[in-house]
């Protein structure tokens, strides 16, 4: 009995590329501290623009300096500058992490950028307070 042609399995569907969709510049960076208190790494990083990602991997950035928070507080946020497509956000936040006895506080300044989907967050300049 001669061999029987078999179709080869499909190609991977490739993970759907997330979209967080900020219509602000503070709903952008109020957003990214609020998903990143849920754990919702993959969902925060979406609010980074792909510049930010290549300067500050999410997979470091993110996951790994979250990977412990269990809440964050916001203190003080303020829209600092907005003309057209960019936009200035302080913001100082208290970080806590699972077993420590006092948060860890931060202050500074996100620039953001207004693309297609929304707004997106675009570099830092974030320190402890």
């Amino acid at each position: 009995m001669p061999p029987t042609a078999t179709a080869a399995p499909p190609a991977p569907t490739p993970a759907p590329r997330i979209i967080a969709q900020a219509p602000s510049p503070q709903a952008a960076v109020l957003g990214f501290y609020q998903l990143v208190a849920a754990q919702r790494f993959d969902v925060a990083a979406a609010l980074w623009t792909p510049n930010l990602q290549a300067q500050h991997p999410p997979a470091q950035y993110i996951n790994q300096r979250y990977a412990q928070t269990t809440r964050i507080t916001v203190q003080h946020w303020e829209v600092t500058a907005q003309t057209g497509e960019r936009a200035s956000v302080a913001i100082a936040v208290s970080v806590y992490d699972q077993g420590a006895n006092t948060p860890t506080n931060e202050q500074g300044t996100w620039q953001l950028v207004h693309t297609d989907v929304g707004w997106l967050l675009d570099a830092q300049d974030m320190h402890s307070a």
